[in-house]
């Protein structure tokens, strides 16, 4: 480890399992690469020991940085929470439990999915004042279209906002005082049957009075400039998508890390700071274990010929602007 430094100190929670740990290593030298005049704490919760352990300790050699691994002990209560399907999976509740798992002295710290590029310093908002906030969030415009009337369906004000749970910069000093943890277990006890986005509709309920929204900046879901979503937001949205220079970028439809994905815009900003990593390619370059003939087509014959997917291609209002 590098002898610590002597300004101020960053912290930052992660979950992951042993499929998802490379990209959470990339996802922490994006960020070490962007905070070197920091020290970080990183604390990575996990249900069992990960293959990846020894190399993610690794970092410690490359960067100011402290990694702790914390083994989650508390699956006998999260084993009846519901997880639903796709790429979720059960660690995504474990950041509920961050009040309990971490250390008392701790005060804040910045939660961050693995699937995320860090491009940019977020330190201001991370030693911005968060008294009697809950957590700084950002809102999730995807849910405004996909999902009208989600803030109502989960039993709260739509005026009130919903917000993506990938990026919480989150006070745990006022989790453990209003006992987050207590209420967001008694919400899932009592509407567990209802939700749909797991642990962030729990997080929006329990939180719809007390976080506050920042900047897009801190946390810019990928699909946000793609013809698809684009089109259907209102022009007050898109304003703001069009001026907005993401320093954390957040890959919440098709993961950049496979050749077989569809190469939208960023992919190149996450293949950069994968190459910087300890989990360089080709390590990522495996054949998808669904229909592979498939995707092989698509990868290697219809993409390079322009055919592609429309409602993936950036908005024509974006290649306009300083981003194209």
């Amino acid at each position: 480890m590098k002898k610590e430094s002597t300004y101020m100190i960053i912290n930052i929670l992660c979950a992951t399992d042993n499929n998802y740990a490379p990209y959470c290593g990339v996802m922490l030298t994006s960020f070490l690469e962007n905070h070197k005049a920091f020290h970080t704490d990183v604390y990575i919760i996990v249900k069992n020991r990960l293959k990846e352990e020894k190399r993610l300790r690794r970092l410690e050699e490359r960067y100011d940085v402290k990694v702790n691994i914390v083994e989650f002990p508390f699956s006998d209560i999260t084993s009846s929470f519901p997880i639903g399907y796709r790429h979720w999976t059960i660690e995504m509740y474990y950041r509920l439990f961050a009040p309990v798992l971490l250390p008392k002295d701790i005060d804040r710290i910045l939660y961050l999915d693995c699937d995320i590029i860090v491009d940019g310093d977020v330190s201001e908002m991370y030693f911005s004042d968060i008294n009697n906030i809950s957590a700084l969030v950002c809102p999730d415009f995807f849910m405004y279209v996909k999902h009208k009337g989600w803030a109502t369906h989960l039993g709260y004000e739509e005026e009130k906002g919903y917000f993506n749970s990938g990026v919480m910069f989150i006070n745990l000093d006022y989790w453990r005082e209003h006992n987050i943890l207590e209420s967001c277990l008694e919400y899932l006890k009592i509407h567990h049957d209802i939700l749909v986005y797991y642990d962030q509709d729990v997080l929006n309920y329990v939180l719809r009075d007390t976080k506050k929204f920042v900047n897009l900046e801190y946390n810019f879901l990928s699909n946000l400039i793609s013809k698809g979503v684009y089109n259907s937001l209102d022009t007050a949205t898109k304003n703001e998508i069009i001026s907005c220079h993401p320093r954390v970028i957040h890959f919440i439809s098709s993961k950049p890390w496979s050749i077989f994905s569809y190469k939208y815009t960023y992919v190149s900003i996450w293949d950069k700071y994968c190459k910087m990593s300890q989990w360089r390619k080709p390590l990522f370059q495996k054949l998808p274990k669904e229909k592979p003939f498939n995707y092989f087509i698509k990868r290697y014959f219809l993409w390079p010929l322009g055919i592609k997917m429309h409602n993936l291609e950036p908005t024509e209002e974006w290649k306009e602007s300083s981003h194209g």
